[in-house]
């Protein structure tokens, strides 16, 4: 688990004041709702999502949002066909982290990377470690 500013995914750059950027390993290990969305990204997208090329970022803004990302470095599911089922590992992740909106934030099939991104008021969703590291334990 690393605080940084930005991440970047093929020249794709994820921006904030502060976020928390862990492996989809590390995430699993402090959250059920990670596992839950990545074994569902695993077993609808098979190509090529791992525990070493997947992440997930947290960040959270001064207007009390959340903004959870999953970041997959090496995907392959870039086809019309593979669309509904990206909206369906997106939806997951807009249940578990009660968010209010969500995006595919990055898809690109020449750098076989994606980026989904949510958007949340609530806390209920983000691990414990992350909002000590964040400083908005409650």
């Amino acid at each position: 688990m690393e605080v940084r500013k930005e991440y970047s995914v093929c020249g794709h750059v994820i921006s904030h004041d502060t976020m928390v950027v862990m492996s989809i390993r590390e995430a699993m290990e402090v959250s059920k709702k990670a596992s839950k969305i990545f074994n569902l990204l695993r077993r609808l997208l098979p190509c090529h999502p791992d525990e070493d090329n997947t992440k997930i970022i947290f960040a959270f803004d001064k207007s009390g949002t959340w903004n959870v990302y999953l970041v997959c470095e090496h995907f392959e599911h870039t086809s019309f066909d593979d669309i509904p089922r990206i909206l369906t590992v997106l939806s997951e992740m807009m249940i578990e982290f009660h968010a209010f909106d969500g995006y595919i934030d990055y898809l690109d099939a020449n750098a076989e990377a994606l980026v989904l991104w949510v958007v949340s008021k609530s806390r209920r969703g983000i691990p414990k470690p992350v909002k000590e590291r964040m400083g908005v334990v409650k």
